[in-house]
This record gives structure tokens, C-alpha cells and sequence, in this order.
């Protein structure tokens, strides 16, 4: 931009050295043609000189009068000459004027133009570093809240954790609960196999009456003590039921089953205690007490597995939750990672945009100053030219009154030459007759006598009183 400021400077200034020739060239013109004029003037001075053939004494006496008036020719010559130079030399000072006062007004300008464009640079610039703020502070904020947003995944995430080792301490007091029922099914079983045994043992006493006694009571007191440690365990296994019967309704059910089934037992043990008369009563009401057992027994497991299976089902469920939990934070920091990535791209877009633009608008400042540059430039070079037209009007008007008054001159001096030639014809008709006289007196001077001479020499006066005439 300075360079084309610099080429258009120099292109103004080109503009008005070539106005300047021009007027030097006119001058020059003006001068040839005064050139011309004093030629035309001194001319008719050989023809005089070739027209007036006289003798020495008119040569001499031509000499006395002709330096004054070409004296007076160069003179005025001069004074012509001088004026033209003085003419040319204030125009030439006029014009440089001009031209620096022009130059010094477009440096001018051009100052309040850079000036302008600085200050609307700096202004831009401003702007543009408070809206840069106030993205960053846009931006800060964001990540703030994607930083909040990301310490309540994970905080979500550690919910799920927690949530997750509170399941495997469910699922590990579950497997301990499934342990202590497979305990209690194979005491059961046990038990069952002793009942068994216990039936077998009734039966030989049945067909043993007579010794069947003894052990009977044998029987019986153990079938108590057996009683006795089946109520006991029922009751531990119904604590224990109606402690985690908080944690799993099924399982309160299951316990519920199981006091069912302990009350059985107990209303067996209280058959087999009220049968001890009474051999096969008893023996039936025991088998039918083992088969009521052993399917409650069945029961108890078939409702333990299914227990087991919706604890295994309920921690597939909780991995899954916690890794859906888990795939869901990978997904908001990807979010935030793609968002932050966004971000800066829109920040880096917005910064192009704006650079950008201002350029574009430092460009269109310098487009407007360089074409009000080029109207003022335009503006000056016409007034210039009409400056110089002016000037140039006024100087050919000058020359015109000074060919005038050369012309004027001319004329006078054509008028004081024939003034001159009629003085000069005038005497020379004189002088003719002088010289007749003189050659006649000079024949008729041998022919006289002396009286004569006496009368030729009286003649001298008459002569001399003629020559006033």
C-alpha cells in the first residue's frame, strides 16, 4: 500500500514537472518569437546603410545620429528580455510553490489517512481482543461446567461402584446363605438317612416285640434328642431367615417354609412322643413325617436354586448396569472431548473469520483512501491546470502587450528613421548645392578682374547672410 502510495506521489509529481515544461516550453516560444521580432528589427539597419551611399563627411555625420536609436532598440530589447525572465522565473516560482504546497498537502493527507487507519486498526484490533476475551471467558465457562459435568460422571460412576460391591456383598452373603442351606439340606439328609435307619431299626422292633421295648425308648429318646436338635437348627435357621428377610422377601417365604416344615417335624416328633405304645402308629406317622420332610426338603431346594439363579441374575443385571454405567462416562468424556475439539475449531474459525474481516476492512480503508487520494490528486491536478492555464493566459496577454508596445516601438522607430532619410535627403540637397555654388564661383574666377575679387571677397558675408536661409 505504501509503495502504490509512492508510485500515484510520483505520478502527481511527474504531472506537474511535465505542466512545468509545458510552460517552459511556451516561454521558450515566446522567447523565439521575440528572437524573431529583434531580427526583424535590426534588419532594416544594413539596408539604411546600403541605401544611403554618401561620402566620409555623411558617414560621419550618420554615425552622430544612428547609436541612439539602436542603443535605445537594445535597450528596450533588454528590458523585453528581462521581463520574459522575470515572467518565466516567477511562473517556475509559482509552480514550485504550488507543487509543494501540493506535496506537503498530500503528505498531509496521507498522514491523516495512515493516522485514520492506525487509529480504525487499533480500534478493530481492540474489539477483536474483547471479543477473544470474552470467547475465552465463554469457553472457561464451558469447561467449567463440562469439568462439573465430568466430576458428576464420576461420581455417578462411583455411585455405581459402590452400588455394585453393596450387589457382590449381597450375592457373597447369598452364596453363604446357598452354603448354609446346603449344610442344613445335607444334615437333612442325614437326618433323613438316619430316619431311614431308625424306620429299619422300628421295624425289626415291631417284629421284635419283646425286646423292642428297650430300644424303643432308646429309639424314642433319641428321635427327642433328634427333635430337640431338629427345632434347634429350624430356630437357627429361622433366625437367620428373619435376618436377611429384610433383603429378600423370597427368602422370608423359604423361612416361613421351613418353620412349616419345622412344625411338621415337631408335630412328628410329638406323633413319634405320643406313639411310643403304639409301634407301627408310629412308624406310619414317621414315614409319612420323612416323606413330608424330604419333599419340603426338595422344596426348600428347589426354591434355593431359583434363589441362587435370581442372585446370579441380579448381579449379571448389576455388571451390566455398571457397564452400561461405564460405557455411559466413556461416552460423555468422548462428548467432551469432541465438544472441547468443537470448541476450538469454532474458536479457530471465529478467528479466521475475524482476521479476516479485518482485512478486508483495512483493505476497503486503504481502497477509500486510496481513491480519495486519487480525487484529491485529481482535484489538485485540475486546479493546477487550470492554475497554469491561467498563468499561461496572463503571460501571453503580458507578451501580447509587450509585442505591442515592440511593435509600438518599431513603428516609432521607422518613423524617427524616415525622419532621419528626409534630414538626411534634406542635407544632402544642401550640400549639392553648396558644391554647385563652390564650382561656379570656382570657373568664374579667371574671367573676373580684381575689383571682382575685391566683390569675391565681400561674398563670403553675402554668403554667409544667405546661409540662414
Amino acid at each position: 500500500m505504501q509503495a502504490q502510495q509512492n508510485q500515484r506521489q510520483a505520478a502527481s509529481l511527474t504531472v506537474a514537472y511535465s505542466a512545468d515544461d509545458e510552460f517552459d516550453q511556451d516561454s521558450i516560444v515566446s522567447l523565439h518569437d521575440f528572437k524573431d521580432l529583434e531580427r526583424k528589427a535590426e534588419a532594416p539597419a544594413p539596408v539604411t546603410a546600403v541605401a544611403a551611399p554618401e561620402p566620409q563627411a555623411e558617414a560621419d555625420a550618420d554615425s552622430d545620429v544612428k547609436p541612439p536609436a539602436a542603443d535605445r532598440q537594445k535597450m528596450e530589447l533588454k528590458a523585453i528580455h528581462e521581463a520574459i525572465a522575470r515572467v518565466e522565473a516567477e511562473a517556475k516560482a509559482t509552480c514550485a510553490a504550488e507543487s509543494r504546497a501540493l506535496a506537503e498537502a498530500r503528505v498531509r493527507s496521507l498522514a491523516e489517512d495512515r493516522a485514520a487507519i492506525d487509529a480504525a486498526a487499533a480500534a478493530a484490533a481492540q474489539q477483536n481482543a474483547q471479543a477473544a476475551e470474552e470467547a475465552i471467558a465463554a469457553n472457561r465457562e464451558r469447561l467449567d461446567t463440562m469439568r462439573a459435568a465430568a466430576q458428576a460422571s464420576v461420581a455417578r460412576l462411583e455411585a455405581v461402584k459402590q452400588e455394585t460391591a453393596e450387589l457382590r456383598a449381597r450375592v457373597e452373603s447369598d452364596n453363604e446363605i446357598r452354603l448354609a442351606a446346603e449344610q442344613r439340606a445335607r444334615a437333612e439328609q442325614e437326618s433323613r438317612l438316619r430316619a431311614s435307619e431308625q424306620v429299619a431299626v422300628q421295624s425289626e422292633l415291631a417284629e421284635q416285640a419283646a425286646r423292642a421295648a428297650e430300644e424303643l425308648q432308646v429309639q424314642t429318646e433319641q428321635a427327642r434328642l433328634q427333635a430337640v436338635e431338629r427345632v434347634a437348627a429350624v430356630q437357627a435357621a429361622k433366625e437367620e431367615m428373619v435376618g436377611i428377610a429384610s433383603a429378600d422377601a423370597r427368602v422370608a417365604v423359604l423361612a416361613r417354609e421351613r418353620e412349616r416344615h419345622a412344625h411338621g417335624a415337631r408335630q412328628t416328633a410329638q406323633m413319634l412322643a405320643e406313639a411310643e405304645s403304639e409301634a407301627l402308629e408310629l412308624t406310619v406317622q414317621r414315614e409319612r413325617a420323612d416323606q413330608i420332610a424330604l419333599e419340603s426338603a426338595f422344596n426348600r431346594a428347589a426354591a434355593e436354586v431359583r434363589a441362587l439363579e435370581e442372585a446370579r441374575a441380579l448381579a449379571h443385571l448389576e455388571q451390566e448396569r455398571e457397564a452400561i454405567a461405564l460405557a455411559q462416562a466413556e461416552s460423555e468424556r468422548h462428548a467432551a472431548q469432541s465438544l472441547h475439539l468443537r470448541l476450538q475449531t469454532e474458536k479457530e474459525l471465529r478467528d479466521a473469520a475475524i482476521h479476516r474481516e479485518r482485512l478486508e476492512m483495512v483493505a476497503a480503508a486503504s481502497a477509500q483512501a486510496r481513491r480519495d487520494a486519487d480525487v484529491r490528486i485529481l482535484a489538485a491536478t485540475e486546479a493546477r491546470i487550470e492554475v497554469d492555464r491561467q498563468l499561461r493566459a496572463v503571460a501571453l496577454a503580458r507578451v501580447t502587450a509587450e509585442q505591442d508596445a515592440e511593435i509600438a516601438g518599431h513603428a516609432r522607430l521607422e518613423a524617427e528613421t524616415a525622419a532621419l532619410e528626409q534630414n538626411e535627403i534634406a542635407r544632402s540637397g544642401r550640400a549639392g548645392r553648396r558644391r554647385c555654388r563652390r564650382a561656379g564661383t570656382r570657373r568664374a574666377a579667371p574671367r573676373r578682374q580684381p575689383g571682382a575679387r575685391t566683390r569675391r571677397a565681400g561674398a563670403p558675408g553675402g554668403a554667409t547672410g544667405r546661409q540662414p536661409e
